[in-house]
């Protein structure tokens, strides 16, 4: 499925994209606007213009955010990639992409990366904000901040279960990892 739109891709209460390829281009707005959204073995690409300052996933209302079972998911935006207001954000055995120009992933919540995930996170701002806890329970790839902003915040606790990296390849305490602005992730 193809949507292209001068406005927000999907703007609904709740989504569930299972089984599917979707290719949304919003050009003037979020590329998925839900309360509460869902990506189950899918393919997402998600190109809402850099200039425009939206982001790529937004849940509002409580909804949180849930990419499962082999979703490809690759954002493109403006602004936050993932953004929750009051919801949770979970990357479970799947492979996240962001490119943009804000926070790579922002929950006012907690943020879990579970399994086998792979992320790819490129943001100017924070790569991974959580205003409650991080979880990296399993997953690889690189978080970085552009801007000089840590890769990985969170006002709660950030607890690791796989080995963190510093971007020169040397292993790294938790505590001196996340004051980092690139760091690398790994299984």
């Amino acid at each position: 499925m193809t949507v292209i739109s001068g406005d927000d891709g999907f703007h609904v209460d709740d989504i569930t994209i299972t089984g599917s390829t979707v290719d949304i281009t919003s050009v003037g707005g979020i590329g998925i606007n839900a309360d509460g959204v869902e990506i189950d073995d899918s393919t997402v690409i998600i190109d809402n213009n850099i200039a425009n300052h939206n982001e790529g996933i937004a849940a509002y209302n409580g909804g949180d955010v849930l990419i499962t079972n082999g979703s490809v998911v690759e954002i493109y935006c403006g602004c936050d990639g993932i953004y929750t207001t009051s919801g949770d954000i979970t990357i479970n055995n799947s492979r996240l992409t962001v490119v943009n120009d804000c926070y790579g992933i922002n929950s006012s919540e907690s943020i879990y990366i579970e399994a086998d995930s792979v992320l790819d996170i490129s943001a100017p701002d924070y790569g991974l904000y959580a205003s409650g806890n991080i979880e990296l329970n399993g997953g690889y790839g690189t978080i970085e901040s552009t801007g000089g902003d840590k890769a990985v915040y969170a006002s709660g606790t950030l607890t690791a279960a796989v080995p963190v990296w510093g971007w020169d390849g040397s292993a790294y305490t938790l505590d001196a990892w996340k004051s980092e602005t690139r760091s690398r992730l790994q299984a």
